[in-house]
């Protein structure tokens, strides 16, 4: 037989071994390809809990309406609701010309507090409203607020201001607060960096 019918033959015969192999690619004979690897997918970052200000009712405390008494930054106007005590007596009476009667509302959606005030107990600045925003702390108010008109917040001030920043506290019955009110105006810092670095009571508040 021609050796060409043989080398015919024998490619034949090689090639329906490939077949019979499953190779139907044009891998090496003997050689399977190698079968894909999968790519493990990326592992998700947790997704970190929403944080809550709220108690097990959903309730926040500091939505109310509220009586509050503010002033000078270096006065002390808790006397209006909660009584001395030997371990703080002073000054817990007393009253400076810059002192202000203000009732007004809380509003608390889960960590932000909105709300407003009026003044009412200050002939020169009678009904004066002034709005707030602030967010939760634990148990704290930190925030801002915008009077519509121009309040005094530190005796001796040069200047009267409209605007500033607050921190209330709760206290343990989540029925009253206490902290600080301030304005803006540069010399109002630095008045109560010299005269009152630590007074923190000046702004004083009781749920009603």
């Amino acid at each position: 037989m021609d050796s060409r019918k043989y080398l015919v033959i024998l490619l034949a015969l090689a090639c329906i071994a490939i077949f019979a192999a499953g190779c139907t690619t044009t891998t090496t004979v003997g050689t399977p390809a190698p079968a894909p690897t999968a790519t493990p997918a990326a592992a998700s970052a947790p997704v970190a809990a929403a944080k809550s200000c709220v108690d097990a009712s959903g309730k926040g405390v500091w939505t109310g309406s509220w009586d509050t008494y503010f002033g000078d930054r270096c006065q002390d106007n808790r006397h209006h609701f909660f009584a001395a005590t030997a371990d703080n007596p002073d000054p817990w009476t007393g009253t400076v010309a810059t002192e202000y009667n203000a009732q007004g509302t809380l509003t608390q959606n889960n960590c932000d507090v909105t709300g407003s005030v009026k003044i009412i107990g200050n002939i020169e600045n009678q009904n004066c409203p002034i709005s707030l925003t602030g967010k939760v702390d634990g148990t704290s108010v930190k925030g801002t607020w915008k009077a519509y008109c121009n309040i005094r917040t530190a005796i001796n001030s040069e200047s009267a201001d409209d605007s500033g920043i607050f921190t209330i506290n709760m206290d343990p019955t989540n029925n009253g607060f206490i902290g600080v009110f301030q304005g803006n105006a540069p010399d109002i810092a630095k008045l109560v960096a010299s005269d009152c670095p630590t007074q923190n009571g000046n702004w004083a508040g009781k749920k009603i």
